[in-house]
């Protein structure tokens, strides 16, 4: 099987890694830039001019990976104050900044190690990202590749992260010391684009009964007097 394929579709471009079926697709609509050079790019790549997608586990939502800038995430998590002594678990991280920044601004004084909960495959992402480093992209869009590479590692590295690859109903179910373990949970809409399980993403039920069942099985995560802080509009304090 050839490792790595490269496609054009729906205004996308795609470059595969063929054995595990994620691709890093890169918007060439009208209104992108990524492909007009130095003259023509913006001061920041939008959150979905480019995006990890790959194929979901049992076959039905693909698992979308985006990677947000802290300056692109809701209010509620720019303007949140750390506490180097609380345990942070932030719910489909996706290649986001919030944990990688976390790690990297008080590394040292963390009491404990943020906990990610996610099923991409880091791994292969970061082996996507280097590919795609030397397929001619503009300078702009490699040195953000090159910063979601950092992140990558900073998830994967057990010194500094416990990553739990898992969908958050799996994580819940295999790992029992989850439940209760942390003081603020974050969820910046991370499980509403995976599968957590098959009951919880019944499309038959609609998105707010789903909204819901994911909303609990969050706060299944927090401490007694613990938060959850889910897109700005969910905010739970445990009892």
């Amino acid at each position: 099987m050839i490792e790595y394929s490269y496609t054009e579709f729906l205004g996308y471009r795609s470059i595969k890694h063929n054995p595990s079926g994620y691709s890093l697709d890169l918007d060439i609509s009208e209104d992108s830039t990524i492909f007009g050079g130095p003259a023509r790019f913006p001061h920041k790549i939008g959150p979905l001019d480019c995006f990890f997608r790959a194929s979901s586990p049992n076959g039905g939502t693909p698992l979308i990976i985006t990677g947000r800038d802290l300056n692109e995430h809701d209010q509620f998590l720019r303007d949140l104050c750390i506490d180097p002594s609380l345990q942070y678990v932030e719910i489909g991280a996706g290649l986001g900044e919030f944990t990688p920044s976390l790690v990297d601004r008080y590394n040292g004084s963390l009491e404990h190690k943020p906990i990610v909960i996610d099923p991409a495959d880091y791994q292969v992402i970061r082996e996507l990202l280097k590919y795609a480093i030397d397929f001619g992209f503009c300078d702009e869009l490699n040195d953000k590749f090159r910063e979601w590479i950092k992140r990558c590692d900073t998830i994967l590295d057990p010194n500094k992260v416990t990553l739990v690859n898992l969908t958050l109903g799996d994580a819940l179910s295999e790992n029992t010391y989850l439940n209760g373990s942390s003081d603020v949970v974050i969820d910046h809409r991370g499980p509403l684009t995976y599968p957590s399980t098959e009951t919880i993403h019944d499309e038959a039920l609609g998105d707010d009964v789903i909204k819901q069942r994911v909303s609990n099985l969050e706060k299944r995560l927090a401490k007694p007097g613990g938060i959850l802080l889910s897109d700005g509009l969910t905010k739970f304090r445990g009892a």
